[in-house]
């Protein structure tokens, strides 16, 4: 995975070298994406559900919304983990113009397993997160 710094919507900063040691989902999304809005639900679930195994979910934001907006997008869809703006760079090393929404399966080592785009379901969630146990 790419070093990366990003900054909350409290204005805190996050360093991807922070992250090392817990495997991570990062969910790519943007406030005009219907079905990222609609992948917070099956991501908020799974954050609970996994967090005992230290798997961490992160939102990262790719257009450039009010803090409003967004905080109106996750208590809509009662999404609790964490949510990050995105910078340019880091939108064009995962190729986010490609299409959202984005997940990406990152292990504990750093090494992204798997980039998954296209709405979310439970189980590709679960089988995704299944494949970083069996790689460990």
């Amino acid at each position: 995975m790419p070093h990366f710094m990003v900054t909350s919507i409290n204005g805190a900063k996050l360093r991807a070298s922070t992250l090392h040691g817990h495997p991570l989902i990062l969910s790519f999304w943007a406030t005009w994406c219907t079905p990222c809005l609609e992948d917070m639900r099956v991501l908020d679930l799974s954050s609970q559900r996994y967090r005992k195994q230290g798997i961490k979910v992160l939102g990262m934001i790719v257009d450039i919304p009010s803090e409003a907006v967004v905080r109106h997008d996750l208590a809509l869809e009662n999404a609790r983990y964490p949510q990050y703006f995105v910078p340019e760079d880091m939108e064009e090393v995962f190729d986010v113009q490609r299409g959202l929404p984005l997940t990406v399966f990152v292990d504990q080592r750093g090494i992204v397993r798997s980039i998954y785009r296209g709405k979310l379901t439970a189980s590709i969630l679960d089988q995704n997160i299944h494949t970083f146990f069996q790689k460990r």
